[in-house]
């Protein structure tokens, strides 16, 4: 018999979603059910997902194991965790021959790489240490030999039913082969031989003429981008994003109040401080419950950033104050229009109805990637405009004495990144900037009599500007051609 033996589905208990798991062993599928559920309580439903996807790919290969092997004991279990990276990365080409006959008999041809098998690795782990907890109690429970109204799938997990003996646990730990390895020796975490190549991320960013590559949306392109946009509410969507770098989640559950516009005089001067802040949903609970289940709220991909304050670039800072302005009018006539008032505080409002955008990332992501494309030529989503923002601040943002790029503290901080490797896939060094710097260390000394560094980085920002003079000059007249 080939095929998969075990499947998830997707479940809800107490507002968390959670993955169940369908096969053979019900002490497994409790097992997997409540540790998944667990998880949700306390990590966000991406790496619930993905952990479980995981644990799930495992016990596929698990029990096609036992088919082959036979019942499982302990080294037979350590013999499977051996040999799964192997069947991971290299599926039927593997040099295990019980990777290689597994991945056969399930007719998985699809690899997987480093990024993967790193996350899969660490969801495995974290299921297999609960095991080993629920080895070590029912180890306990049968050496005290007192009766119990605990499960054996209860441990470390919250599933209630009475068990009246040891011996019952005992013959509940025999009817099923993971049980039973875990009672007879347990399974210790499964280390990685980095199979799969892992390849760093560039911390340098390569950009074409316009200031863009792959993840980053080009800079000189965006305000045509903002412009092309086809109503009011997706030009102060984009204008947003671009100016602050917020993420699409925080754009999506922003107030109106959190957009603060001050207006102070003092003689004849008027003095006028606008800010934007962006804010953790779960301090306003109450407002999205509203419009969200519980569920759907706890699901928000919102990571959250302390402080709350934004930095904002130009010209996408003016775009979006002089848009915003008309955005607010443009939605007072259509709200009479429609006859109704939509009674709530968000920003970004879907434009038939007029009801917050809170679910409709689709939607809004359709219109984006559609301009983008007629633009570039090229895919982006609301990400880039994201990395364009790090690459700007940290290249480009004047720092004043005629100093340019903020340091990498300052761009976390504005980035709303609690770790700065985070910050690194966004405020990445331009490479010309990188190679002006060094410039001086490419110059070959018996070229230059009196060889100095300022001198060598001077020659080579000369040949640079006449390069970049060129560039320019074929861009606009392939432009004036088109």
């Amino acid at each position: 018999m080939t095929g998969k033996n075990a499947f998830s589905c997707l479940a809800e208990r107490n507002g968390h979603k959670y993955y169940k798991l369908i096969c053979k062993d019900h002490y497994l599928c409790d097992f997997f059910d409540h540790w998944s559920y667990q998880l949700s309580c306390k990590q966000a439903f991406k790496t619930v997902k993905a952990y479980s996807e995981g644990v799930l790919a495992f016990i596929n290969y698990l029990f096609e194991a036992e088919k082959i092997l036979g019942p499982l004991d302990v080294y037979g279990l350590h013999d499977v965790l051996e040999s799964f990276e192997s069947y991971l990365v290299f599926g039927s080409n593997s040099e295990s021959d019980l990777a290689k006959e597994i991945s056969k008999r399930l007719k998985d041809e699809q690899t997987v790489g480093a990024s993967t098998v790193s996350v899969y690795f660490t969801g495995l782990n974290n299921f297999l240490e609960k095991s080993e907890n629920l080895r070590s109690t029912l180890l306990s429970l049968q050496l005290r030999g007192v009766k119990t109204a605990i499960n054996p799938t209860d441990v470390p997990l919250s599933l209630y039913e009475t068990i009246d003996t040891p011996d019952n646990v005992k013959r509940a730990v025999k009817e099923s082969s993971w049980m039973s390895g875990c009672i007879s020796g347990g399974m210790r975490q499964i280390k990685k031989k980095h199979l799969a190549p892992s390849i760093p991320k560039s911390t340098v960013i390569f950009t074409d003429e316009y200031g863009g590559d792959e993840k980053t949306f080009p800079i000189d392109l965006a305000k045509k981008l903002i412009d092309s946009a086809p109503n009011l509410r997706d030009k102060v969507l984009w204008s947003l994003i671009a100016a602050s770098g917020c993420r699409i989640s925080e754009a999506q559950t922003m107030l109106k109040r959190d957009i603060k516009i001050n207006i102070s005089k003092i003689g004849n001067e008027i003095t006028v401080i606008k800010k934007i802040y962006i804010v953790d949903p779960e301090t306003r609970r109450e407002e999205l419950s509203r419009f969200l289940t519980e569920t759907e709220i706890n699901s928000l991909p919102h990571k959250g950033r302390t402080p709350p304050d934004t930095y904002l670039i130009e010209p996408f800072a003016s775009i979006f104050w002089k848009t915003y302005d008309e955005y607010l009018k443009d939605e007072i006539k259509k709200s009479k229009k429609r006859g109704l008032t939509v009674d709530h505080d968000f920003l970004i409002r879907l434009v038939p109805t007029g009801e917050p955008a809170i679910e409709s990332y689709q939607t809004l992501y359709d219109s984006f990637s559609a301009a983008a494309e007629a633009l570039t030529g090229s895919k982006y989503g609301f990400h880039s405009l994201r990395h364009m923002y790090g690459y700007y601040l940290k290249n480009f943002c004047p720092r004043g004495n005629g100093k340019f790029g903020m340091e990498l503290k300052e761009v976390q901080k504005y980035l709303g990144h609690a770790n700065p490797s985070s910050t690194d896939r966004y405020g990445r060094d331009d490479a010309i900037k990188l190679n002006a710097a060094m410039g001086a260390m490419n110059m070959h000394r018996n070229r230059m009599p009196n060889f100095n560094i300022r001198d060598a980085k001077i020659e080579y920002l000369e040949s640079e500007i006449e390069r970049l003079k060129l560039e320019a000059s074929q861009v606009s007249q392939i432009g004036e051609e088109g």
